[in-house]
Protein backbone atom coordinates (compact mmCIF):
# COMPACT_ATOMS: atom_id res chain seq x y z
CA UNK A 1 0.00 0.00 0.00
CA UNK A 2 0.72 3.46 -1.20
CA UNK A 3 -0.09 6.94 -0.48
CA UNK A 4 1.77 10.46 -2.18
CA UNK A 5 0.35 13.70 -2.33
CA UNK A 6 1.96 17.12 -2.25
CA UNK A 7 0.86 19.86 0.45
CA UNK A 8 1.35 23.09 -1.28
CA UNK A 9 1.84 25.73 1.55
CA UNK A 10 5.65 26.86 2.83
CA UNK A 11 6.89 23.75 5.26
CA UNK A 12 6.57 24.80 8.82
CA UNK A 13 8.91 23.40 11.39
CA UNK A 14 7.27 22.18 14.87
CA UNK A 15 7.93 24.72 17.26
CA UNK A 16 8.99 24.12 20.87
CA UNK A 17 5.75 23.80 23.17
CA UNK A 18 5.05 27.12 25.14
CA UNK A 19 4.12 27.96 28.45
CA UNK A 20 0.63 29.97 29.01
CA UNK A 21 -1.79 30.20 31.93
CA UNK A 22 -3.31 26.92 31.59
CA UNK A 23 -0.15 24.79 31.23
CA UNK A 24 1.45 23.92 27.96
CA UNK A 25 0.31 24.41 24.15
CA UNK A 26 1.97 24.21 20.90
CA UNK A 27 1.75 27.88 18.49
CA UNK A 28 -1.76 28.16 16.21
CA UNK A 29 0.89 28.48 13.11
CA UNK A 30 2.03 25.14 14.08
CA UNK A 31 -1.23 23.40 15.08
CA UNK A 32 -2.80 24.75 11.77
CA UNK A 33 -0.15 23.78 9.54
CA UNK A 34 -0.26 20.14 11.09
CA UNK A 35 -4.07 20.38 10.49
CA UNK A 36 -3.75 20.91 6.88
CA UNK A 37 -1.50 17.94 6.14
CA UNK A 38 -4.30 16.00 8.01
CA UNK A 39 -6.65 16.98 5.61
CA UNK A 40 -5.04 16.69 2.47
CA UNK A 41 -3.92 13.19 3.51
CA UNK A 42 -7.60 12.52 4.48
CA UNK A 43 -8.54 13.36 0.82
CA UNK A 44 -5.83 11.06 -0.37
CA UNK A 45 -6.65 7.82 1.33
CA UNK A 46 -10.50 8.49 0.35
CA UNK A 47 -9.09 8.75 -3.40
CA UNK A 48 -6.99 5.61 -3.57
CA UNK A 49 -10.14 3.79 -0.73
CA UNK A 50 -7.52 3.21 1.51
CA UNK A 51 -9.45 0.51 3.93
CA UNK A 52 -7.31 0.58 7.10
CA UNK A 53 -4.81 2.83 8.38
CA UNK A 54 -0.57 2.25 8.05
CA UNK A 55 0.98 0.08 10.31
CA UNK A 56 5.04 -0.46 10.58
CA UNK A 57 5.84 1.87 7.08
CA UNK A 58 8.28 3.91 5.33
CA UNK A 59 8.28 7.85 4.97
CA UNK A 60 9.47 9.58 1.94
CA UNK A 61 9.95 13.02 2.38
CA UNK A 62 10.67 15.97 0.04
CA UNK A 63 10.58 19.77 1.85
CA UNK A 64 10.59 21.96 -1.16
CA UNK A 65 11.59 25.74 -0.54
CA UNK A 66 11.06 28.64 -3.02
CA UNK A 67 14.39 29.27 -4.45
CA UNK A 68 15.68 32.58 -3.73
CA UNK A 69 16.37 35.43 -6.34
CA UNK A 70 20.37 34.50 -6.33
CA UNK A 71 19.47 31.07 -7.62
CA UNK A 72 17.47 32.31 -9.93
CA UNK A 73 19.65 33.87 -12.55
CA UNK A 74 20.00 32.69 -15.82
CA UNK A 75 22.77 30.36 -15.96
CA UNK A 76 20.91 29.25 -12.99
CA UNK A 77 20.11 24.98 -13.57
CA UNK A 78 15.98 24.89 -14.25
CA UNK A 79 15.71 21.88 -11.90
CA UNK A 80 15.43 21.26 -8.29
CA UNK A 81 18.53 21.76 -6.23
CA UNK A 82 19.47 21.31 -2.93
CA UNK A 83 19.23 23.43 0.01
CA UNK A 84 22.30 24.32 2.09
CA UNK A 85 21.06 27.00 4.10
CA UNK A 86 17.73 27.33 5.78
CA UNK A 87 16.70 28.45 9.28
CA UNK A 88 14.49 25.39 9.77
CA UNK A 89 15.54 22.00 10.78
CA UNK A 90 14.94 18.51 8.86
CA UNK A 91 14.02 17.06 11.77
CA UNK A 92 11.30 19.81 13.18
CA UNK A 93 9.88 19.48 9.83
CA UNK A 94 9.37 15.86 9.80
CA UNK A 95 8.26 16.08 13.17
CA UNK A 96 5.44 18.69 12.10
CA UNK A 97 4.44 16.39 9.28
CA UNK A 98 4.24 12.91 11.44
CA UNK A 99 1.95 14.76 13.87
CA UNK A 100 -0.29 16.07 11.05
CA UNK A 101 -0.53 12.05 9.82
CA UNK A 102 -1.12 11.03 13.03
CA UNK A 103 -3.80 13.70 13.58
CA UNK A 104 -5.76 12.51 10.27
CA UNK A 105 -5.58 9.42 11.51
CA UNK A 106 -3.79 7.22 8.57
CA UNK A 107 -0.92 6.72 10.76
CA UNK A 108 -1.89 5.91 14.21
CA UNK A 109 1.22 6.90 15.76
CA UNK A 110 4.63 7.83 14.42
CA UNK A 111 6.65 5.56 16.08
CA UNK A 112 5.14 3.04 13.27
CA UNK A 113 7.48 5.11 10.61
CA UNK A 114 11.01 2.55 10.95
CA UNK A 115 12.54 4.74 7.94
CA UNK A 116 12.68 8.05 6.98
CA UNK A 117 13.97 9.46 3.27
CA UNK A 118 14.01 13.22 3.80
CA UNK A 119 15.42 15.93 1.41
CA UNK A 120 15.74 19.45 1.50
CA UNK A 121 15.34 20.99 -1.95
CA UNK A 122 15.08 24.66 -4.06
CA UNK A 123 12.08 24.58 -6.03
CA UNK A 124 12.12 24.63 -9.95
CA UNK A 125 12.38 27.82 -12.30
CA UNK A 126 9.28 28.28 -14.20
CA UNK A 127 9.72 30.50 -17.48
CA UNK A 128 6.79 32.67 -17.79
CA UNK A 129 6.22 35.44 -20.48
CA UNK A 130 7.16 38.10 -17.83
CA UNK A 131 10.92 36.39 -16.85
CA UNK A 132 11.65 33.64 -14.17
CA UNK A 133 9.24 32.55 -11.21
CA UNK A 134 10.11 29.99 -8.60
CA UNK A 135 7.89 26.80 -7.87
CA UNK A 136 5.41 27.44 -4.54
CA UNK A 137 6.59 25.99 -1.65
CA UNK A 138 5.38 22.65 -0.83
CA UNK A 139 5.72 19.60 1.05
CA UNK A 140 5.91 15.99 -1.06
CA UNK A 141 4.76 12.98 1.03
CA UNK A 142 4.75 9.26 0.11
CA UNK A 143 3.92 6.22 2.92
CA UNK A 144 4.98 2.99 1.84
CA UNK A 145 4.75 -0.35 4.04
CA UNK A 146 6.70 -2.51 0.69
CA UNK A 147 9.78 -3.19 2.85
CA UNK A 148 10.97 -6.12 0.92
CA UNK A 149 12.22 -3.82 -2.09
CA UNK A 150 13.94 -1.43 0.36
CA UNK A 151 15.36 -4.72 2.47
CA UNK A 152 16.83 -6.00 -0.37
CA UNK A 153 18.74 -2.43 -1.31
CA UNK A 154 19.47 -1.78 2.30
CA UNK A 155 21.26 -5.32 2.42
CA UNK A 156 23.37 -4.77 -0.66
CA UNK A 157 24.83 -1.17 0.90
CA UNK A 158 25.10 -2.76 4.21
CA UNK A 159 27.43 -5.86 2.27
CA UNK A 160 29.18 -2.74 0.37
CA UNK A 161 30.17 -0.73 3.91
CA UNK A 162 31.20 -3.82 5.83
CA UNK A 163 33.74 -4.60 2.47
CA UNK A 164 34.61 -1.21 2.44
CA UNK A 165 35.33 -1.37 6.47
CA UNK A 166 37.02 -4.48 6.35
CA UNK A 167 39.60 -3.22 3.52
CA UNK A 168 41.00 -0.45 5.95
Amino acid sequence: MVLAFRVVEPPRSKSRPRKGRNGFYTESRTVAYEKRIAEVAILQARMNKMKQPFGSCILDLTIVYRRPKRLSRRKDSDERIICMKNNQDIDNVLKAVLDGLQRSGILPNDNLVSKTNVRRLYGKKKHTGQGVSPELACVEIRLSDEFEEHFDNEQDLLKQDVAAFVEV
